[in-house]
């Protein structure tokens, strides 16, 4: 999203970085991830917010996965690229939003997966066996926090909010309010971590 793009600062602007923004959808992740490859990249990062599954994540927590899985398959291993010091755990890629505490819990279950995001996935099945792909997130809604239905349609092709869709939605379901502030202000708290990650991405880029 282009609020996650904002949170490296200047790395965005970097010779030898470039950035493809997916949006909320795994279709513009494939198509972001297919203009990666063809540009040549030699390590792209899945870099953004995620959802929690492991109860022991909360808000604000960041990951960096070390092997992805699907709903269905055996985990596929990450690269091993950051140094310092994160939380390690198992994504999960998946098409839609996981929206109730019932579905992330069965999933956790199911999958062993500690985060959950709907971008990686696409990054995996673009790459050469020859790139490098990472995974780092923040945890913006755990486990234990539902999102509401307003946020369905509420994120834009390039990630920006759709303020008149909420609208809209909040019309229709004024009970959302609560929930949907909780989950406005858990993105700002995972967005401001995010950007104290750009650090990380330095050093990385430093190394290759």
């Amino acid at each position: 999203m282009l609020s996650e793009v904002r949170a490296i600062g200047h790395l965005a602007n970097h010779p030898d970085v470039r950035v493809a923004v997916s949006g909320a959808s795994a279709e513009g992740a494939a198509r972001a991830a297919a203009e990666l490859v063809e540009s040549g990249a030699p390590v792209m990062v899945s870099f953004g917010l995620c959802g929690g599954l492991s109860s022991s994540l909360q808000t604000g927590d960041v990951v960096v996965a070390r092997e992805l899985v699907f709903e269905t398959g055996d985990p596929i291993p990450l690269d091993d690229l950051f140094l310092e010091r994160a939380t390690a755990g198992r994504a999960l890629a998946v098409a839609e939003i996981v929206k109730t505490v019932a579905q992330k819990i069965t999933l956790h279950r199911e999958t062993g997966a500690d985060i959950i995001d709907m971008e990686s996935g696409a990054l995996i099945r673009a790459a050469k066996e020859t790139t490098k792909v990472g995974l780092l997130r923040v945890v913006a809604d755990p486990t234990e926090a539902a999102l509401p239905e307003s946020v369905d349609g509420a994120i834009g092709p390039l990630g920006h909010v759709r303020h008149g869709a909420v609208l809209r939605s909040l019309l229709r379901k004024p009970s959302d309010l609560p929930a949907l502030l909780r989950t406005g202000r858990d993105a700002r708290r995972a967005l401001q971590k995010l950007r104290q990650m750009h650090g990380m991405l330095e050093s990385l880029l430093a190394r290759i």
